[in-house]
């Protein structure tokens, strides 16, 4: 007999929350502010970070044909945001959706037209593609590091000016 293994796709589905709240998790420490210390991560007020979870948030709000007028979202088959913008999954209202039907929901996530995969796919390409924000914002980064190199060298170049100039002035008057 051939049958669908519903374990293995909540656990496909499991997988995917564990990526999706690893990437955020990564980008909360790296947007962190300690009140007390006043310690910040390094990306901390970088508006790409926040560019970038709303863009995944987007994606996660949308609603997709394919998964029809009841399962057309991710909150209805058990995903949703929770806090610090992670994602949560309800593992009971995912089975008891699959069990009501199995072909929107498999279409929900695999629809090459209209399916979240598909969404996600853009989404993430659209961030980190050739032509995406991530590589932008690192091109920018990258020529900005390349501009203060630049500085510190001019001024490094000042700075033994002024000292050997000093030098001499002080060798002068001893």
């Amino acid at each position: 007999t051939v049958a669908q293994d519903l374990d293995k796709i909540v656990e496909a589905v499991k997988k995917f929350v564990e990526d999706v709240n690893a990437a955020q998790s990564s980008m909360n420490a790296s947007t962190r502010f300690n009140s007390d210390t006043l310690a910040k991560g390094i990306l901390f007020g970088d508006s790409t970070v926040e560019n970038v979870r709303g863009r995944l948030t987007n994606v996660f709000f949308s609603r997709f044909e394919p998964g029809g007028d009841q399962f057309g979202s991710l909150s209805s088959v058990g995903l949703s945001i929770g806090s610090n913008h992670t994602l949560e999954f309800d593992e009971e209202k995912f089975r008891e959706a699959y069990a009501q039907s199995p072909e929107q929901i498999e279409a929900l996530f695999t629809d090459e037209e209209g399916g979240i995969g598909v969404a996600m796919e853009e989404t993430l390409d659209a961030l980190t593609g050739e032509s995406g924000i991530i590589p932008g914002k690192t091109e920018l980064l990258d020529g900005q590091k390349e501009l203060m190199n630049d500085r510190i060298a001019a001024l490094s170049k000042l700075l033994d000016g002024k000292r050997a100039r000093l030098e001499r002035q002080f060798a002068g008057l001893e």
